[in-house]
């Protein structure tokens, strides 16, 4: 997981002129360092149709009676009806605990003497990335850590 926590007064413009070559900067300049962090549980649920978005992305005549699906099944014609997305996340002390764990474990000897001490006390960005291809699998905003 990686947590952005702009400037105070700042996620709005942060997040809106936030693109992928801006990530990938934040990201490579990142270092393995030990960390104190406190930060506020959260839980997140979403769900999202997504037919319209998908056709505006190029895809209306798969929600169609023309789309052709026929290398993917010969028995029937294929129709699209909808596409739903749900997505869950939840951050609490056990899941804190599990990826600290974890990275103090990769640290080695690298770890400074003192750690960073990190308060998370206003609104902020958080992703989760592949290890191995660094694609954002989640995306999200704690617009109000204080609940």
């Amino acid at each position: 997981m990686v947590l952005i926590v702009p400037s105070a007064g700042r996620l709005a413009s942060f997040e809106h002129a936030l693109d992928g070559k801006t990530l990938r900067r934040i990201v490579s300049g990142l270092r393995d360092t030990q960390v104190r962090l406190s930060m506020p549980k959260f839980s997140f649920r979403s769900q999202a149709q997504l037919k319209d978005v998908l056709s505006e992305l190029g895809m209306p005549i798969a929600f169609t009676g023309r789309a052709d699906f026929s290398r993917m099944t010969m028995q029937e014609p294929l129709e699209i009806v909808d596409v739903a997305h749900q997505a869950f996340i939840t951050v609490d002390e056990k899941g804190t605990e599990a990826a600290a764990a974890i990275a103090m474990w990769s640290l080695g000897m690298l770890a400074p003497l003192r750690p960073v001490e990190l308060h998370i006390d206003r609104p902020f960005l958080f992703l989760i990335q592949d290890d191995e291809t660094g694609a954002v699998l989640f995306m999200g905003r704690v617009s109000d850590p204080t609940t």
